[in-house]
């Protein structure tokens, strides 16, 4: 039944929620923002996280999750005394993970109900995403403050409603998507693939999301004081 059904998955849920806490919690409460080792990207996303998009081009417009940092970070500041913050990045590393470890979680789900639609069982697609959150790059992606784990959440639903040929469920999510990371355009070209899926109304969609795309870049452009660059790429 539909009752059994949702119990299953919130319980699948619980359990991807927790395994991606074992896994990731130690990556985030270490992580050096004095030596990020290959991540410096993220000092760029913590500027914009406060509002600052004076930074480098190829950063700037991967907005969202430093956008919803800076939403967790008032949430949580009032209710957590600065004392109690020991770590390195404090409230602002907190706020990173929270949202990080929110989309990692989602993506773990939707890759669980991916290999199920494959015709894999529950034990073999619980096992599936239990490697992929504990990989060395999505404990990364989760622990540490940067924007990749919102780009995976993208590819997985693109791919997962491919999948299920959900034409509408496509047609709505693109324009958000796209603003994920500017190299998740190519993956919204799969639906074209897919025989099942309403190529003319989806196509609508693609429209409708590259001048979103670009409407968003200049809108974000506006925000900084180096509005163009001369190496300021177009995707």
């Amino acid at each position: 039944t539909k009752h059994q059904s949702f119990l299953k998955i919130s319980l699948i849920f619980i359990v991807i929620f927790g395994f991606n806490y074992g896994v990731s919690f130690q990556q985030f409460l270490h992580y050096d923002w004095n030596n990020p080792r290959g991540l410096s990207d993220s000092a760029s996303y913590l500027a914009m996280s406060n509002g600052d998009y004076t930074i480098s081009s190829g950063h700037r417009y991967r907005f969202i999750i430093p956008l919803l940092a800076n939403f967790v970070r008032s949430l949580v500041q009032p209710l957590i005394p600065s004392g109690q913050l020991n770590w390195f990045g404090g409230i602002d590393a907190f706020s990173f993970y929270i949202v990080n470890y929110f989309f990692t979680s989602v993506t773990g789900l939707f890759l669980y109900l991916f290999l199920v639609r494959l015709k894999f069982d529950t034990k073999l697609s619980l096992i599936g995403v239990f490697i992929f959150l504990g990989s060395r790059i999505t404990i990364l992606t989760t622990g540490a403050p940067i924007v990749d784990s919102l780009y995976f959440l993208s590819i997985i639903i693109i791919v997962y409603f491919c999948l299920t040929q959900n034409t509408l469920a496509l047609f709505i999510l693109a324009p958000l998507l796209i603003l994920s990371k500017e190299t998740i355009v190519p993956f919204l070209l799969l639906p074209f693939f897919v025989k099942q899926i309403n190529r003319k109304i989806f196509g609508v969609s693609f429209g409708i999301s590259l001048a979103n795309f670009f409407w968003v870049r200049n809108t974000v452009s506006s925000w900084s004081l180096n509005k163009l660059e001369a190496n300021d790429p177009i995707f």
